[in-house]
This record gives C-alpha cells, structure tokens and sequence, in this order.
C-alpha cells in the first residue's frame, strides 16, 4: 500500500523525493490497525511539533486517549523530524502495540516514540541508522519493551533505550541492543525491571545508565551487559532505593551499593572504582571470571555463551522463559541457556 504519489511509482526508485505532508498515516480513532505499510519520506518544518513523522497516533489530551491501536509490520524510513519525534510516535494512548516494525533511516528522529500511554506494548521491532535514541517511553507506564532488535545509533543522545519521565512499571525483556551509544538509559521512572537482554556498546561509556531524579525500585535481571571499557552498569545514587541486581554477567559495576540484593553477577571485568585501591570487595554470591571461560570468543567479540561456562548459582528471579523464548528448567546467571 503506496499513500504518496498516486502515479503508481515504485517507493524503491530514485523518482519520489519527499512528501509534501509532515505525516505520513495519522490515527485519530479508536481500534484501528496500520499494517504492511511504507511510509518515507515526511518532513518536519522548523517549530512543526510532531512532524517528520511516519506513522502517528495522536491525542492532546489524556480524557480522549487512543485506545487498542496497532501499529505492526511497517517500513518506516528516511523520514526526518526538525523536533526530533519519532518516526513512529504516540500521544496519549491505551494498550497501543507496535510490534515487527522495520524502522530506519530517520535524521534526526528517534525511533519509536512512545509517550503518555498506559498499558503500551513495543515488540519484535528492528530499529537501526536512526538520529536519536531508537525506542523510548516517556510518561508511559505498565508497557512492555520486549525481543526489539536495535543497532547503528551513534549520533549525539542517540541511546538504544531510553524510559524517562514518571514511566513506572514497565518491563524491558529480551531485547538485543548493540553498536551504538548508551544501550538503555533510565530517568525518574519507579518500578522498572530489565530482565534477559543483551546489552553492550564499544564506546567509552556506560552500557546502562540510570540518571535518578526520582528513580527507584529498579530490577537488573540476568542481563548480559558487555562493554569495552569496563563501564557496564551506572546507578545514581539517589536510585539505590529497592535496587536489585542479580545473575548478570557484567563487565564492570560502578555500583557501590551491597546487600542481599545484589547477588550473583559474574564480572567478567571491574570498573576503576571496583579495585582494593578504593576498599572495594566483591560481596559474598558475587564471582569474577575471565571472558574465555564465559564467552565462545571473546577475544574476537563472539560472545555466544559457552555451554560449560559456570553460570550457577544463581538467584530464582520469577521468569519462566529465557531470551531465546525457551523455558528455564533451573535458575542461571546471564540472559539464556547455552
């Protein structure tokens, strides 16, 4: 289905430049379905608040909230939002899903951006070569980010995800963020749980960042966070309250907090603040271990799970499935079976 032109053009060739309308499907209804759509090539003028936007779901006000719209297997690319909205992006929405999307292309907008919804589902999408941060929830809470795949997002602030502003529980589950920035970054959001995702940048700095400001209650579950530079896991101070951080495997911690909670994580390196230099000792159920003896190649980034590398104990975290999808017979540290 082509919206723009009607002249029968191929959207693949090189005869459509870019649409005269800042949107490409704009949903103001209730129980509406956007499927198996292309949509390129929009543009956002200078001040145009959500525009450059591919595909929008849009209410201004929370008493006339979307409800049940589905937004799933679109291409959306090379659109490109002066405000940085999302390529696919929301407003005041109820049980909104987005789900197999291709999304693409888009300078400087983010991903998907999701904001103001209750109940909102991003899943099995693939987001890459964007100009933000690729799939974010603001205001959003009781959703699901689950088995997105997300790559390629170097550009300034662009994070893989990111959950800000009073998004409280919410799920953040077997997604596979690499290639880029900062792979998930939290900020003033409350009960939020990241649970069998693989995690992992090369760039000199954080793999995971929790920025505070009213953070709390966050659950750091059996994640591999994989970084080059021994910077994996950043937790603000102020978010210290209710923190748990258990069977992951992670290169580095600046993390100083101690306790039952945290437990059973496998440093596979330490971060500078982690050294006796700084009165530092791992606590008791906390282990290190070379990347060899975790991971098939690590020296050449390969970093399949060995399937005699030493991942137990390991905490009973409450999942009955891994990142694979397939069920977990016995608790493990890291995001999977090998």
């Amino acid at each position: 289905m082509y919206i723009i032109p009607f002249d029968g053009e191929d959207p693949n060739d090189g005869h459509i430049t870019y649409s005269v309308r800042p949107v490409g499907i704009d949903v103001r209804a209730d129980y509406v379905t956007v499927q198996n759509v292309i949509a390129q090539k929009h543009v956002g003028v200078e001040g145009g608040y959500h525009q450059g936007v591919g595909i929008r779901i849009d209410s201004s006000s929370d008493k006339t909230r979307r409800h049940g719209v589905t937004i799933q297997g679109n291409e959306v690319r090379y659109n490109s939002s002066y405000q940085k909205y999302g390529a696919i992006y929301s407003r005041n929405t109820h049980d909104l899903v987005v789900a197999h999307n291709h999304v693409h292309h888009n300078y400087p907008n983010r991903g998907i951006h999701l904001t103001s919804g209750k109940g909102t589902q991003a899943r099995s999408n693939e987001i890459e070569g964007g100009g933000h941060s690729g799939l974010t929830f603001f205001r959003t809470t009781d959703g699901l980010m689950a088995h997105n795949h997300i790559r390629d997002l170097t550009a300034t602030h662009a994070n893989g995800i990111s959950i800000y502003l009073d998004s409280h529980r919410n799920l953040v589950f077997g997604n596979l963020v690499q290639d880029g920035n900062i792979a998930l970054t939290i900020k003033h959001s409350r009960h939020v749980t990241v649970a069998h995702n693989i995690l992992h940048t090369d760039q000199d700095n954080y793999t995971v960042a929790d920025w505070g400001e009213g953070a709390g209650n966050l659950r750091y579950l059996n994640n591999l966070i994989l970084n080059a530079h021994s910077k994996g896991l950043h937790v603000n101070d102020s978010s210290l309250r209710g923190l748990e951080i258990r069977n992951n495997i992670i290169d580095g911690s600046g993390v100083r907090e101690t306790g039952r909670n945290i437990s059973n994580n496998i440093y596979t390196s330490l971060a500078w603040s982690e050294s006796p230099d700084y009165a530092y000792q791992l606590t008791e159920g906390n282990r290190t271990a070379k990347g060899d003896e975790i991971f098939i190649d690590y020296a050449n980034r390969d970093y399949g799970i060995k399937k005699d590398a030493p991942l137990t104990p390991a905490d009973d975290v409450g999942f009955d499935f891994d990142y694979r999808g397939n069920p977990l017979l016995t608790p493990i540290v890291g995001p999977y079976t090998p």
